[in-house]
Formats: C-alpha cells, sequence, structure tokens
C-alpha cells in the first residue's frame, strides 16, 4: 500500500510514475495540498463547528476524503462518489462550493467524457489521462482559496480571532405561522464573524 503503482492510478504518486515526473516534485505537491488541507480543515473546524456542524461536517469530510485520494498511493476515478456530501454542500449559504473552479473540478473527477483525438493524439491522450486527478486538484485549490479568502477577509476586519457564541435553541426568536425563507435567516460561523466589525 505505500509503493504508487503507474497504472490506474489517479493520484499524484501514480500520475507521476506513470508521466516520468521527477521525484521532488510529486513530493512537493504531495505537501503542497497537505498543507492546503491543514488549514482548510482548520479553519472549518474553528469558525464552523460550532454554529454550522452540517457545513462542518459536509465540506471537512470531502476535504479530508479529497486529499486522501490525491496524496495516498492509489486513487481511482470511482473513489469520487464518496465526495457527493462536499457536493450537496453547495445547497448551504456561505458554502465554499459555490464557485464555478470547484464544479469544473467535479466536472473533471466525474465525468464519463472521452477526450481521446485523432487529430490532437499526444493532447486528447494526455487529458484523458490526467482529467480525474486534475479534478481532484481543482477541486481542492478551489475550496481552500474561498476559505482563504474568508479568513483574509476576517482578518482585515479585525474579527479573525472572535468565534460566535452559539446562540441556544430555546433564545432562538419564534418564526410566524407563515414563515420565512429559512435560508434567509441562516448564517455562517464565519459570516457571522466578519458581520461583528460592523458593530465595533
Amino acid at each position: 500500500l505505500g509503493e504508487a503503482r503507474d497504472y490506474y492510478n489517479s493520484s499524484i504518486a501514480g500520475n507521476g510514475a506513470y508521466f516520468g515526473v521527477a521525484p521532488w516534485l510529486i513530493l512537493l505537491l504531495r505537501a503542497a495540498f497537505v498543507l492546503m488541507a491543514a488549514f482548510s480543515l482548520w479553519f472549518l473546524y474553528r469558525y464552523y463547528r460550532k454554529t454550522n456542524e452540517l457545513m462542518w461536517l459536509a465540506v471537512s469530510s470531502g476535504v479530508l476524503l479529497c486529499t486522501t485520494f490525491l496524496v495516498g498511493s492509489l486513487g481511482q476515478g470511482y473513489y469520487s462518489m464518496l465526495l457527493f456530501p462536499l457536493l450537496m454542500a453547495v445547497l448551504l449559504p456561505g458554502s465554499p462550493m459555490r464557485n464555478w473552479p470547484a464544479w469544473l473540478g467535479v466536472y473533471g473527477c466525474m465525468t464519463f467524457d472521452g477526450f481521446y483525438s485523432d487529430r490532437w493524439t499526444a493532447f486528447g491522450w494526455m487529458v484523458e489521462y490526467n482529467k480525474v486527478t486534475w479534478g481532484w486538484s481543482l477541486l481542492m485549490i478551489a475550496v481552500f482559496c474561498s476559505l482563504l479568502f474568508r479568513y483574509l477577509d476576517m482578518r482585515s476586519d479585525g474579527v479573525a480571532g472572535m468565534v460566535p457564541p452559539v446562540r441556544p435553541e430555546s433564545d432562538a426568536p419564534r418564526v410566524p405561522a407563515g414563515g420565512i425563507d429559512a435560508s434567509a435567516d441562516t448564517a455562517t460561523g464565519a459570516e457571522d464573524a466578519v458581520g461583528l466589525s460592523k458593530q465595533r
């Protein structure tokens, strides 16, 4: 399990072995994705674990799985079905999946489209063999950048060290029978923290 095979393997190590990528570059790429995952998991745990548990669980599990597919010794395209909770997090307000690069990555790792070409043989072959690896990579980068920019905004507002208190359900305002859209009244932990800066 510690050795990456060079066939039917979409992990960074397996893809690099197939294409003859230098070992130092493979190691650098793996380390980069581990660092991106570490920041993403920390941010989600810090600002969402108590304020939006569903967001924290769905996105954190997806980040952890996607990193494992990329950094581990074996990653195959059908592993992508395990990312379904991360994909469905797009329905949650403030989700890091609400951007087009993330969904371009989803297309890359989940599509059944073939890219072989008689006219551009080398290019089509390259895209076909790299689409899953590139898809996972783009998905990770998109989620990481979304969370990083959110954190930088919080730092610029001076609220990066604050965690908004969790309001007990008994203190929550009651919604009239007519009701309002629940999503309109839902705020993520990070968004609440950013909002604190406007009250200072």
